[in-house]
């Protein structure tokens, strides 16, 4: 099945606001303070503005019902991901409970959920991307509350494959993450 990848339907005038880009080594990163959120790339951190309202209800909202459908894993918002040249801090991380990492994970995650932000959009689809599929990451969801979206990729060969889109058209579905559960989603409530 193929199904075309859908383009981020944000204001064309706000894409690239509110990220500040600082070289530092990853030692000086850590001595960072906690907030703002922040992530650091190759040699550089990334420090973010705080996210919009609509941004963190939608998160909330997707949390509860990842933490209902499943029970047996770790659903972690804005939990850090360390990879070889990177440190994500991805809004959802969904991880098998005896993965290794306290501070962070050092193991890839099931899955991540990254809402588009004006400011973080091109980061989540032209980058994150290939690191979390290089990573080992099993599932990547990408989120435009813009135009209530929801793609769902799945890691096949280091390379993401879009395998659902949940929009206004198809508002509704029951999709499956592996043998992990099925996870109801209902654009109706998350959106509402």
């Amino acid at each position: 099945m193929s199904i075309q990848m859908p383009v981020p339907h944000l204001g064309a005038d706000t894409m690239e606001q509110r990220v500040a880009r600082r070289r530092m080594s990853f030692a000086e990163y850590e001595r960072l303070p906690e907030k703002p959120r922040h992530e650091w790339v190759d040699g550089v951190a990334l420090i973010m503005d705080a996210a919009f309202r609509k941004h963190n209800r939608f998160v909330g909202r997707l949390t509860a019902v990842l933490i209902d459908a499943l029970p047996d894993l770790d659903v972690l918002p804005e939990n850090s991901f360390r990879m070889t040249l990177s440190l994500r801090v991805p809004d959802i991380t969904v991880a098998d409970p005896n993965s290794n990492g306290e501070k962070w994970l050092v193991d890839p995650p099931i899955l991540i959920v990254e809402v588009l932000s004006p400011s973080t959009w091109r980061e989540d689809l032209e980058r994150k991307d290939k690191e979390y599929a290089q990573a080992g990451v099993d599932y990547y969801w990408t989120v435009d509350t813009e135009v209530q979206m929801i793609t769902m990729r799945v890691n096949v060969g280091k390379r993401w494959r879009v395998e659902q889109i949940v929009d206004k058209s198809n508002p509704d579905a029951d999709i499956k993450l592996g043998h992990y559960g099925t996870i109801p989603i209902r654009l109706g409530a998350l959106f509402r």
